[in-house]
């Protein structure tokens, strides 16, 4: 699956950031559309993904799978929900 940056109206031609993921959920995005937070598989690793749209860069925030995740509007963080040992938390990362 193939992540494309387009107008809201889908008027005009879709522009391809960055490609190669699958299975994914959760999609996020800043509100200026420059960063989306992915949970997907990329590269054969399931995880956190961060694609810089300008750039077309992928990055691995962290692997595994998730209960929920979210990005804030300035992009510099994520907040990540998971379970460890029966219990359920929410970590804050950097992006």
């Amino acid at each position: 699956m193939d992540l494309y940056l387009a107008s809201a109206g889908l008027t005009g031609a879709a522009t391809p950031i960055a490609g190669g993921f699958s299975n994914v959920g959760r999609v996020s995005a800043t509100p200026d559309g420059s960063l989306f937070l992915i949970e997907a598989t990329h590269d054969g690793t399931a995880g956190l993904w961060m694609v810089d749209a300008a750039r077309g860069t992928v990055r691995l925030l962290r692997a595994g799978k998730f209960a929920g995740a979210g990005l804030s509007p300035d992009g510099r963080r994520v907040a990540v929900v998971d379970y460890r040992n029966g219990l359920r938390r929410i970590t804050v990362l950097r992006a």
